[in-house]
């Protein structure tokens, strides 16, 4: 799986297909896994996610048994200060191993030109 920067406009909704493989590129069984989406400010020190701006639990995949899940952000999650922030994808297995799997990839809170929706 290859982490890439997400780059989003505040307020606004966000998704993307992520797929868990292996070292050969073959989908991993993800069926009672646990994924945590967290996005912290660059220059947080807190070693915790008690500063975290958007904390996120995935426990619904779109095809378990390949790997396939969907990053869902909702516009209250991301109405959060424009800013370059990092982010980190860490999931816990059925057996109760923890694996992170992103190294401080960016994600960027773009300024909205307007905030008027009905």
């Amino acid at each position: 799986m290859a982490i890439t920067e997400i780059q989003i406009k505040r307020g606004d909704s966000f998704s993307r297909p992520i797929t868990l493989k292996d070292s050969g590129g073959v989908g991993i069984d993800i069926t009672g896994y646990k994924f945590y989406f967290t996005v912290k400010k660059c220059n947080d020190n807190v070693k915790d996610d008690s500063s975290a701006v958007i904390q996120k639990d995935i426990t619904v995949f779109s095809d378990p048994t390949n790997g396939k899940f969907m990053l869902d952000l909702t516009p209250t999650e991301t109405d959060i200060a424009p800013a370059e922030y990092y982010y980190d994808i860490q999931y816990k297995t059925a057996s109760g191993d923890i694996r992170t799997i992103t190294e401080q990839p960016l994600f960027i809170v773009l300024a909205d030109t307007t905030r008027r929706v009905d």
